[in-house]
């Protein structure tokens, strides 16, 4: 199969060096021609969006649609692409929940209340490949989600966003319940970009570090080349408390990292993007495209301290039992090890309670006296490779001529490796000094093929106050994810003689069966047997119809069937409207449909194995994807896809200046896709297993990816915009611009499996994200100036990480962000600002000496405080 990779990366790479291409969109757009003389290609967006209006909404479309000129991400200081999509966008929100690995390299958002993966990213209109990580660490909405990387995406290359907030899976497939999100890339042919920032919390940490280019050239006098790159720094945060556990080995004089368990941003090591957007006008109406893009990046995280006197597995025999001494003598019975070795005896005299031990005993605490908190590295690489050919046929039939064809392929490839370090496994105590304290953990592997063609044409029928636009196509997608063994002394075994050079030690009594636990502590490398690799095809087929079947009346239907092997079919339709009742001023629009997300080749083979809380206490998990044995002895049935219905209804008020959109949705979601609970395993389970030749690997928990229950999301979209001269403008003019959204999402009581589905994970998703929050921007410019100001406002939420009293409920807050940035004549640009002005964090944590968490992890505004900037930008062409 790699193969079979390199040779398609060949062929492309010479196929762009060949004939390098145009802009690249859904077959149903109308592409303009490419003049010699033009300075900018115009690329036009998702069919629906429509004409943009003052400010970033598109008001005269039959379906809500945000609009985010690419200025936006140059002008506005924001540091993250998310950041500003989230100030923009009401519905979409990102929880900036960085303790857990996936959640650390691949940040999800929502949009509508719903999944990260229920949203359909599109670059340049063509379906973006997946990331490789699932979020198996994670709370609430997200948890089981298989998202886009759009962190990926570097601002800088950037044209603009547009933001489909209904759903649409009758007209692009898979994944599009809640929304369709279409990356436009810069397609100027010259002039450039290049841009600096530098900023720090207000708290003395975090320190980001920005650099950026975008560089357009013309590609003959028929084309353009645009480039675009990205390299970004940042330190991590600590907002931790330190834990009562902790305060006491410091106490005792031991060595205890300050603080023990990280609570904050993570240490983004280097992160570079770039983007490369091409395309050349072949003449007679035909049009060559490509882009592509390349990110790598490491990120530095960290799991949960491990006390020396509390750690059952590597340093005591039971929650704050005895010491656990290895005995490394041949037999492993005849150490003489002692067994009394009480925690607070060690806490008391550390020296005086290690004395006892005999030459063929060792105790972990030897290596880390104070405990360790294990640490993770994630390396991220990821490409994506498009091109295509689109035009207009021209032909003497009649029924030829005249047809918008898109013809394209679509190559990505996505891959996360993870390593621990700062840890054990306890297993390899035989090395004792010399045991390694590093190691590589697993990798994951996604990639993506997608192969469409698109034709439209408008038909005049004569039947309706328009000419019909006919759109179809057919798209062929492959799926592939593959998961990488990691190394072997992250999971070895010492009594199955595994682990090398520990074959003379215990012959009859190995360390395991001595009460050591399995594998890294903190994430265990995965075995081999959980390697593997898994693909699947699809076929779908497609059918638009457009027109204003009368004077101010537009009317869109739409239907698709998709086959998904080894899952079976869908047939999908959508049907929208859109009514201007008073002229320019005032107009309804509305949309009703079905829709379907397919569980991902990632979601039904992922195997991973990691620590939670469960009941107080660390406990390994190993999350199994539904054919495993373990997890059908547990109930687990194939997955099959989610199906939703969904219907929206809005206003569109135009008042002069003043534009506002004012949307309803109600969106039903059947068979939700996510992962159960944590399922422990009784010892009547295990004897169960056992007599069923099924090994447990040592884990007593486990869960599973399941349809495991429906949601009803309802909600309310209101964007306003309105500019202000004030004076006559003679101090400047100011863009007025308010973004608000309220969501509530409930679960079907009678659809939940009870042993899938919790207590405790019905409140994550039904109380884990704001209800209401707004935004209220003034944009303001007066000659060279720039003044912005952009107010933020989160209603409160309740964070669940147990049922009982470990619950953290948030007050209301009220977030403000600005900047003042200057202009001089040749180009350059300097600007000053602060995120969260006023330093304002979430409700602490009444329970935080017991985690060190100090405030709510899954806050959607973070918890890191204020942040303060500079930037500096020159702008040619």
């Amino acid at each position: 199969m790699k193969k079979l990779r390199q040779w398609q990366c060949g062929l492309l790479v010479s196929l762009l060096l060949m004939s390098p291409p145009a802009t690249a969109q859904d077959g149903d757009n109308d592409a303009p021609d490419i003049a010699p003389t033009q300075q900018s290609v115009e690329l036009k967006g998702l069919r629906v969006v429509g004409s943009r209006t003052t400010g970033r909404s598109a008001a005269d479309s039959a379906v809500p649609v945000e609009i985010i000129d690419g200025d936006s991400f140059r002008n506005y200081g924001v540091r993250h692409l998310d950041k500003l999509l989230a100030a923009t966008i009401p519905s979409y929100n990102v929880s900036e929940h960085n303790f857990g690995e996936a959640n650390a390299l691949v940040r999800p958002a929502k949009l509508r209340g719903l999944p990260p993966d229920s949203t359909l990213v599109l670059i340049n209109g063509k379906r973006r490949h997946r990331s490789a990580a699932i979020s198996t660490f994670t709370y609430g909405q997200a948890q089981g989600a298989h998202p886009v990387d759009i962190r990926s995406i570097p601002s800088i290359a950037l044209k603009r966003v547009e933001v489909l907030r209904a759903g649409a899976a009758a007209q692009y497939g898979s994944d599009a319940v809640a929304g369709v999100m279409n990356f436009v890339l810069r397609d100027a042919p010259e002039g450039g970009t290049l841009e600096a920032r530098w900023g720090q919390h207000y708290h003395g940490d975090g320190d980001l570090v920005s650099t950026a280019a975008n560089v357009g050239l013309p590609l003959t006098e028929a084309g353009f080349a645009n480039f675009s790159f990205e390299f970004t720094n940042s330190d991590s945060t600590s907002r931790s408390t330190p834990r009562t556990d902790e305060q006491r080995l410091r106490a005792a004089g031991l060595p205890v990292k300050n603080p023990s368990t990280v609570w904050g941003a993570v240490d983004v090591k280097y992160d570079y993007k770039f983007f490369g957007n091409l395309g050349l006008d072949l003449g007679n109406h035909h049009h060559a495209y490509a882009f592509g893009s390349w990110a790598e990046r490491k990120v530095g995280d960290s799991w949960y301290f491990r006390s020396p006197v509390s750690r059952p597995g590597v340093f005591t025999d039971d929650w704050g039992g005895n010491l656990l001494i290895a005995d490394l003598s041949p037999t492993g019975r005849d150490g003489g090890c002692p067994t009394n070795i009480n925690g607070d005896e060690y806490l008391q005299d550390p020296q005086a309670a290690l004395s006892k031990l005999g030459p063929d005993c060792y105790w972990l605490g030897r290596i880390f006296p104070g405990g360790f908190t294990p640490r993770m590295d994630g390396y991220v690489e990821d490409w994506g490779l498009a091109f295509g050919l689109r035009g207009e046929l021209q032909s003497a039939f009649a029924l030829l001529n005249g047809w918008h064809y898109d013809m394209s392929a679509v190559f990505g490839e996505h891959s996360i490796s993870l390593y621990v370090r700062n840890s054990v496994n306890p297993q390899l105590a035989f090395l004792r000094e010399h045991m390694p304290t590093k190691f590589h953990g697993r990798a994951y592997e996604e990639r993506d093929t997608v192969f469409n063609l698109d034709l439209s044409r408008p038909v005049d029928i004569g039947t309706f106050y328009s000419p019909l636009n006919v759109a179809f196509g057919l798209e062929y997608r492959e799926e592939e994810f593959e998961i990488i063994a990691g190394e072997k002394d992250g999971w070895c075994t010492h009594d199955d003689e595994e682990c090398e050079g520990g074959d003379d030690y215990a012959a009859d009594r190995g360390l395991a069966e001595q009460g050591f636990s399995i594998g890294t502590n903190g994430y265990p490398s995965l075995q081999p047997e959980s390697a593997g690799e898994a693909n699947r095809g699809s076929f779908g087929a497609y059918l638009d119809l457009e027109a204003d079947v009368i004077k101010r009346v537009l009317v869109n239907a739409a239907g698709r069937f998709e086959h998904h092997e080894g899952i079976g079919e869908s047939l999908d339709g959508r049907l929208s409207g859109r009514w201007d009742l008073l002229g320019d001023y005032l107009a309804v629009r509305g949309s009703l449909g079905t829709g379907f997300r397919a569980p991902t080749v990632g979601q039904m083979s992922y195997r991973d194995s990691t620590f939670a809380f469960a009941d107080g206490r660390l406990v390994e998990v190993k999350t199994l994807p539904s054919d495993d044995p373990i997890a059908q002895y547990l109930g687990a049935e194939p997955l099959k896809p989610e199906t939703s219905f969904s219907f929206s209804v809005g206003t569109v008020l135009t008042l002069g200046a003043l534009s506002v959109t004012l949307d309803y949705y109600n969106i039903e979601v059947r068979n939700r896709v996510g992962l159960s609970e944590s399922l422990a395993l009784n010892d009547d389970d295990l004897d169960a297993l056992d007599t069923l030749g099924i090994d447990t690997g040592g884990v007593t928990s486990v869960r599973y990816f399941a349809n495991a229950f429906e949601t009803y999301t309802q909600g309310i979209d209101l964007i306003a915009t309105y500019p202000l001269e004030l004076f006559g403008g003679g101090i400047g003019t100011t863009l007025l611009t308010f973004a608000g959204n309220w969501n509530d999402t409930k679960i079907n009581l009678d659809s939940i499996n009870p042993n899938v589905v919790g207590a405790l994970r019905k409140h994550q998703i039904e109380e884990h994200d704001p209800q209401f929050r707004f935004s209220l921007m003034a944009d303001h410019e007066w000659g060279a100036w720039r003044f912005l100001a952009r107010l933020h406002y989160y209603h409160d939420f309740t964070e669940w990480q147990n049922i009982g009293s470990d619950h953290i409920y948030s007050h209301a807050r009220v977030l403000l962000d600005m900047e003042a940035s200057y202009t001089f004549d040749f180009g350059i640009t300097v600007a000053a600002g602060a995120e969260n002005l006023f330093d304002k964090y979430p409700t602490k944590n009444p329970y935080r000496r017991s985690y060190g968490q100090t405030y709510p992890v899954i806050s959607p505004y973070g918890y890191s405080g204020g942040f303060y900037y500079f930037r500096a930008g020159f702008e040619w062409g």
